[in-house]
């Protein structure tokens, strides 16, 4: 990710605020991701079906919802 940030960098005609935004942006999603991932297959390989069905769908329709109220606001 730093190779990344780096190579936004190196660009003029992106300011440093926006490489940064990128760059934060983008670890931050793999990160979330992962722990979303973690979470759903630890879950699923314990055996807890109805936990993991409810976590991934209280994730996707409260990101989703989350989102919708951030455009509103």
């Amino acid at each position: 990710m730093l190779l990344l940030l780096s190579f936004f960098t190196q660009f003029s005609s992106i300011p440093a605020i926006v490489a940064s935004a990128i760059g934060t942006g983008i670890i931050g999603s793999f990160t979330t991701f992962s722990t979303f991932a973690l979470e759903s297959t630890s879950l699923i390989q314990d055996g807890n079906y109805l936990s993991a069905l409810g976590y991934i769908l209280a994730s996707l329709f409260g990101g989703l919802i989350a989102s919708a109220l951030g455009y509103k606001v």
